[in-house]
C-alpha cells in the first residue's frame, strides 16, 4: 500500500492557528456576552406535539412537557394535583394553593433524564455585565453536607443531593403522551417527592404525580456561547463526498486527569456548567499554576506575578498557547468548530 502524503509544516501550522483562533474567538464573544437567540421555525409545537426536538427550535416548546427529556433547559412550574404548586421562598419548599405563587424552576440537564432545578434570585452581581442569574437549587435538606431528614430546602450551590431525576408517572417511565404527570426523585438518597396534606417532602415512596407546565422568568443559566445561530448544513454527495475543514490530529481531551488530577486547573465539560469546568484554580487541588507555568510553559519570571487564577468568565490569564497545566478545550468552542 503506498504511503500516504504528508502535509507540509505550512498547512499544519495554518490548520492549528485556524483552530486557535476559533476557541480564541468564541471566547472573547461568549463570556458576558447575552446568547443569541435562535430563530423560529415555521409553525410551533403544538401543531407537531411529538416531533423529535432536534427538528425544532430548543425554546419552541409545548405548555406540558411530552416526555421526560423535553423539559431541558426549560422553564416549568411544578404541580401535585389537589396538593398544590412548589413555591421556594426564604430557603425553604413548600406547597401553595396559588398558581401566580408558584416558583419558575430552570430544568438544567446533568445527565439524561436528571436535572437541578433552580430557581431565580436575580442577576448575578458578581461580575459587572453577567448575563446570568444568581441561582438557588431544590435540594434533599443536609446541614453542614450531611443528610439529615426528609425535609426539602433551597441549596445555595449545586450537589449530588440537588439532582433531581425525572420520570413519566406511567408504566412506559421514558413514554411520550400528551399531558401526562411525572414523577421526581433524588438518585443520590433513593427518596422521591412527595405531597400530602399540603405539604412536600421526600419519601422512600414511588412519589406524587406531578404536573409541569411552561413557566416565565426562570434564571438565566451561565454558559459560554458559540455567538451563532442556525445549525450545520449537511454535505452533499452521500458519505463519500469531500469535505472541507480544518483537522485536529492531536488533543488529549482527558488531560484534566493527569496525575490524578493534582496538575491540571479546569476540564473541557462538568455536568454543573462552565463555572464548575473553568472555574477558579484556587479552589481546585492545583492552587501553584501561576508558578508551574514559568517552567513548564516558557514564561517569563515575573508571569506567576500577573497570574490571574480566574478562569471563566474573565480567562485573563489562561487559555493560551503557554498555559499548559490548564485546560485549553472546552465543548462549547468545538461546538462553535463545528
Amino acid at each position: 500500500m503506498p504511503a500516504l502524503p504528508r502535509p507540509s509544516r505550512t498547512l499544519v501550522l495554518r490548520a492549528l492557528l485556524a483552530t486557535t483562533a476559533v476557541a480564541a474567538t468564541a471566547l472573547s464573544t461568549g463570556a458576558l456576552a447575552a446568547p443569541k437567540q435562535q430563530p423560529k421555525a415555521p409553525g410551533s409545537a403544538a401543531k407537531v406535539p411529538f416531533a423529535l426536538v432536534q427538528d425544532r427550535p430548543v425554546g419552541d416548546r409545548l405548555a406540558q412537557p411530552e416526555d421526560r427529556y423535553a423539559v431541558a433547559g426549560g422553564c416549568y412550574t411544578v404541580e401535585a394535583p389537589g396538593q398544590g404548586f412548589v413555591r421556594v421562598a426564604g430557603g425553604a419548599v413548600s406547597l401553595t394553593k396559588k398558581a401566580a405563587e408558584a416558583t419558575p424552576l430552570l430544568f438544567q440537564a446533568t445527565k439524561l433524564g436528571e436535572y437541578l432545578l433552580a430557581t431565580n434570585q436575580g442577576p448575578d452581581a458578581s461580575f459587572p455585565g453577567a448575563f446570568w442569574s444568581k441561582r438557588g437549587y431544590v435540594a434533599a435538606a443536609s446541614v453542614g453536607g450531611v443528610a439529615t431528614t426528609s425535609a426539602l430546602q433551597e441549596a445555595a450551590e449545586p450537589s449530588t443531593s440537588a439532582e433531581w431525576r425525572l420520570v413519566a408517572a406511567g408504566a412506559k417511565p421514558n413514554g411520550k403522551a400528551s399531558k401526562q404527570r411525572y414523577l421526581l426523585s433524588v438518585p443520590a438518597r433513593s427518596l422521591a417527592l412527595t405531597a400530602t396534606g399540603g405539604a412536600a417532602s421526600l419519601a422512600a415512596s414511588k412519589g406524587t404525580p406531578l404536573t409541569l407546565r411552561l413557566g416565565t422568568k426562570c434564571a438565566v443559566w451561565p454558559e459560554i456561547t458559540t455567538n451563532t445561530v442556525g445549525r450545520p448544513t449537511p454535505a452533499e454527495g452521500g458519505p463519500n463526498a469531500k469535505v472541507q475543514g480544518f483537522f485536529e490530529a492531536h488533543v488529549h481531551g482527558m488531560a484534566f486527569e493527569f496525575l490524578g488530577g493534582e496538575l491540571r486547573c479546569g476540564r473541557p465539560w462538568h455536568k454543573y456548567g462552565v463555572e464548575y469546568a473553568l472555574g477558579d484554580c484556587r479552589k481546585e487541588k492545583n492552587a501553584a499554576n501561576g508558578v508551574l507555568e514559568v517552567p513548564l510553559g516558557g514564561n517569563p519570571a515575573d508571569y506567576a506575578a500577573t497570574y490571574d487564577p480566574v478562569g471563566w468568565p474573565t480567562f485573563k490569564s489562561f487559555p493560551k498557547n503557554r498555559t499548559l497545566t490548564h485546560e485549553q478545550y472546552y465543548w462549547r468552542w468545538l461546538e462553535r468548530a463545528y
